[in-house]
């Protein structure tokens, strides 16, 4: 048997290879048992003993291996530390941030797992680092560490809504390798700024920035340092994400885009810039965009026109350019937008039809273009593929639906329905009952004129929101059992009536509009019965009826109600004194009822009421001197038409932020309080502010609506309401002189002091009131003349002295040259615009004395001047006469002074003729 034999290179082979073998298995052994760095260990050791951890989320974080700790991942080869992964409440709490929670419960609960306490400087020692999120967690607003900008291996960074405060380090520029940059901050509080941004331009890999909420109002060139990052970025068109949401920008931003436009291969697929104040308009070339999925550009001042491109975007899931100035129609490209879910509009100036390829979007869950001036026909074609739609909000245009009302059936269910400004009558819409799942429906102002459905409030029995106000629908009001689910509900303006439902016992119910209609009933029956527990309604509005009975008095359960409107109807008793204790309201409205007895000192001393208007009814007795003022809110007080007696109290002034006060037409009597000038607004001491309106609509920006007697008639006002300032006395018995600290008002627009017993002069102070426009002080005893001061107010329209006991003439000015001389009759005043001057009877010889004075030659001026100079004359030449020595000095005086004067002469004389000598 021969022995089998090797050669030598093949022995060195399997030599080489048994070697391997086992190297590989000792390394692979020893792999296995890779620990992490023993410094870095302790970095991370001390970085968690710096934090705050209410529910032990970091409870592994302990032992030899940090690279088995939750959150923390290490290099299998190495042991490095390369990621910190520490986002805030994740899966199991909705994977929501701050501000994101449905209830208080649920955000304390998530609270308790959001890390905080101080982020320790010993992660500098991670130098592998590249990975750390710490977002979705709750620092308290300390400042960005500084000392993250020397982690120089970071690829990802995030740290967005976790409550940092401060300025953005700019170190952060130093990150050269980063690609993920998010610093989102609440975008309510904006608790982060960043005075530059000059350090982006050195992330020459970032691919996503997310600087959402951060206010950047003093980095005042950031268009020009995003637009200089190319110069260091070749790779620009290799971003994907560029998120500036809520940054207070301003800025033409179309060079940007265009830009963006003109790679060509770009990758973006995120542009966001919503909530600053940029201007400019979208690129044509938009459509080369082609991996776009969001467009956030909401909130803004951008122009111009949708472009036709934007059809080519079939990767575009949200647009959202609404709140702009956009102009032109919406393109019927729009159609191709074969992914698009999500499409906002609302709020801009597009004008024309709404195309019918928006159909096609089968897709689409979320369509609102209300709020612009859109016209035409809307048929079955709009909505033909439109399966998956669930809120339609395309109301405030001026579209005509016109369905095939008796069978067509809608291919969506929705969820939201408002369509309300739509032409859509006159009968009622019958396709709309095949959405019962509905939770906000408004058909408001939609041209309807029928008897509302018997399927109506069944159908609709999960709406939390119904707006069918403003047509000319009919029915009775019936039961209220169909406001069981309702939150809000406004039917006003229509034809509703029968008896008021006897309860209001829906605790889910927070606003109800029944007025403008023909409703009849005890009020007390609807508000108090069977109520048991406190009610969450805020505003209820039910002025316009015909309900009767007496206002009852159980408003301690009525602890969220902020507007209550019983206005016009014919309500009597008295006013309880519980209305004003309700902690919550801000708006009281019972004007033009049948009210009598006191006014309860506790609607002025309420601390939350801002508007009482109380006109129109029966309440007697005085004003009460019990008012405290302290810490008043009220601003307007209408006790008009009453019969009110008794002196204005000077407690009245400690309401200080009054800015309308109407006592007119009652019985009240005694000189003018001294003291308005306490009030602050009306003194010009403070400017006036919007919070004396309040929103009528949950959903639209709707205000409130005050009747006011201005200019000698009634005008509704609302949106300016907080502009006006006026105090209105007429119609009352007081008597006494105008206080000249009325002139001091320098902030009152409207003064009525006519049909009173008022005497004495107009007061000079009132030509300084500066905003003055309207001053009605006819049928008094005033006197005098008419201050000349009076021709100053360069605002005033109306001035009113007619009927009173003034002389003289007519200050000049242009205004009130240009006023009627029917507001001057009744005097005697002469001058435009008066064709003639006027006399009354009373005071006809001593006006004809006056006049003759005042229009002939001034001969005790000319006897006194004559006089004077005689008795002047005589004097001087008798003294001359009578004293030799006076008469001596007297020519001695005369004599010197005439040689003087030869002198000079002759000396002027001599120095002339030798310079012209000279000269030759």
């Amino acid at each position: 048997m021969a022995l089998l034999t090797f050669p030598p290179s093949a022995f060195c082979i399997w030599f080489l290879l048994i070697c391997s073998l086992c190297t590989f298995c000792f390394c692979k052994q020893n792999q296995d048992n890779v620990l992490c760095k023993a410094n870095e260990r302790l970095a991370l050791i001390q970085f968690k003993n710096n934090l705050i951890d209410r529910t032990n989320r970091l409870s592994s974080w302990s032992g030899n291996d940090c690279c088995s700790w939750s959150g923390v991942v290490c290099d299998d080869g190495t042991g490095h530390v390369l990621e910190i992964r520490l986002r805030g409440p994740d899966d199991g709490l909705k994977g929501r941030c701050h501000g994101s929670y449905d209830t208080d419960d649920e955000l304390e609960e998530a609270s308790k797992h959001m890390l905080g306490g101080n982020i320790s400087s010993s992660l500098i020692k991670l130098v592998q680092l590249r990975y750390l999120d710490l977002s979705c967690n709750d620092f308290k607003l300390i400042p960005v560490p500084a000392f993250i900008g020397s982690l120089k291996n970071l690829t990802y960074l995030n740290m967005s809504k976790s409550q940092f405060g401060g300025e953005v380090p700019q170190n952060l520029g130093n990150l050269s390798m980063l690609r993920v940059l998010a610093l989102q901050d609440d975008m309510v509080f904006s608790n982060l700024h960043s005075n530059n941004l000059r350090w982006l331009r050195n992330l020459t890999q970032l691919q996503h920035l997310n600087m959402v909420g951060i206010n950047l109002t003093e980095a005042s060139d950031w268009l020009q340092i995003v637009e200089e990052i190319p110069k260091s970025l070749p790779n620009l068109c290799n971003l994907t994400t560029l998120d500036f949401n809520s940054n207070y920008f301003f800025g033409n931003v179309s060079e940007l885009l265009e830009r963006f436009c003109e790679c060509e291969s770009p990758k973006m697929e995120l542009l966001a810039m919503r909530g600053n104040d940029l201007i400019g308009r979208l690129p044509r070339k938009l459509g080369r965009l082609k991996n776009l999925s969001s467009i956030d550009l909401a909130y803004n001042n951008l122009t111009g026109t949708i472009p036709d491109s934007v059809g080519s975007l079939s990767l575009l899931v949200t647009l959202q350019i609404n709140v702009n100035k956009f102009e032109g129609s919406i393109p019927d490209t729009i159609g191709g937008l074969s992914s698009l879910v999500l499409l906002d509009l609302s709020f801009n100036k597009l004008n024309g039809s709404l195309p019918e390829s928006i159909g096609q979007l089968g897709k689409l869950s979320f369509l609102t273009l209300h709020h612009n001036f859109l016209t035409g026909i809307v048929t079955e074609n709009h909505f033909a593929k439109l399966t998956a739609l669930g809120t339609l909000w395309i109301g405030d245009n001026i579209l005509v639906f016109k369905l095939n009302a008796n069978n067509w059936v809608p291919p969506f269910q929705l969820s939201v329905l408002r369509i309300g400004s739509c032409s859509l009558g006159p009968n009622f819409p019958s396709w709309v009952q095949s959405q019962t799942m509905l939770n906000e429906l408004d058909l408001a102002n939609a041209n309807i004129s029928d008897i509302i459905p018997h399927w109506f409030w069944t159908t609709f029995s999960t709406v939390t929101y119904l707006n069918i106000s403003n047509n000319n629908i009919q029915g009775k009001l019936g039961d209220v059992s169909f406001l069981v689910q309702y939150a809000i509900v406004d039917l006003s303006s229509n034809h509703f009536n029968g008896l008021l439902p006897r309860n209001l016992n829906k605790p889910n119910l927070r606003f109800l509009d029944l007025s403008h209609n023909n409703i009849s009933g005890s009020l007390g029956q609807f508000l108090c019965s069977e109520i048991q527990e406190p009610q969450s309604l805020e505003v209820l509005n039910m002025g316009y009826n015909n309900m009767s009975g007496v206002i009852p008095d159980c408003w301690m359960n009525w602890d969220y109600l902020v507007i209550l409107n019983l206005e016009h109807n014919k309500v009597s008793g008295i006013i309880p004194s519980s209305l004003g204790k309700i902690s919550s309201l801000k708006s009281l409205h019972m004007c033009n009822n049948k009210l009598s007895g006191n006014l309860p000192v506790s609607v002025l001393n309420s601390k939350s009421l801002v508007n009482v208007e109380l006109a129109e009814n029966g309440l007697t007795g005085r004003i009460p001197a019990s008012i405290k003022g302290n810490s008043s809110s009220l601003k307007l007080l209408s006790l008009r038409s009453n019969h009110l007696e008794g002196k204005i109290p000077d407690e009245i002034c400690r309401l200080t932020s009054i800015q309308i006060l109407d006592l007119s037409l009652n019985d009240l009597f005694g000189n003018i309080p001294t003291c308005f000038t306490n009030f602050s607004v009306i003194s010009g001491r403070l400017s006036p502010s919007p919070t004396v309106l309040y929103k009528i609509d949950y959903f639209n920006d709707v205000p409130q609506s005050v009747s006011l007697w201005i200019k000698g008639q009634m005008a509704l006002y609302s949106t300016i309401l907080y502009l006006v300032t006026t105090i209105d006395l007429s119609n009352n018995n007081l008597f006494g002189p105008i206080p000249n600290e009325l002139g001091t008002l320098r902030g009152l627009r409207y003064l009525n002091l006519s049909r009173n017993d008022l005497s004495s002069s107009i007061p000079e102070t009132i030509g300084e009131m500066g905003i003055l426009e309207t001053l009605d002080l006819s049928m008094n005893r005033l006197n005098g003349k008419i201050p000349i001061r009076l021709s100053r107010l360069a605002s005033i329209s109306l001035l009113n002295v007619s009927y009173n006991n003034l002389i003289g003439r007519i200050p000049t000015s242009t205004q009130l040259q240009s006023m009627s001389e029917y507001n001057f009759i009744g005097n005697a005043l002469c001058g435009a615009p008066l064709s003639s001057c006027q006399q009354t009877s009373v005071d006809a010889e001593d006006t004809n004395s006056k006049s003759d004075e005042s229009d002939g030659f001034d001969w005790i001026l000319v006897i006194c001047a004559v006089g004077g100079l005689i008795v002047g004359f005589w004097i001087i030449i008798a003294t001359l006469f009578v004293s030799k020595q006076w008469r001596t000095a007297y020519y001695r005086y005369l004599d010197t002074t005439w040689i003087n004067i030869i002198s000079f002469f002759s000396l002027f004389t001599t120095w002339w003729a030798h310079r012209i000598i000279e000269a030759r």
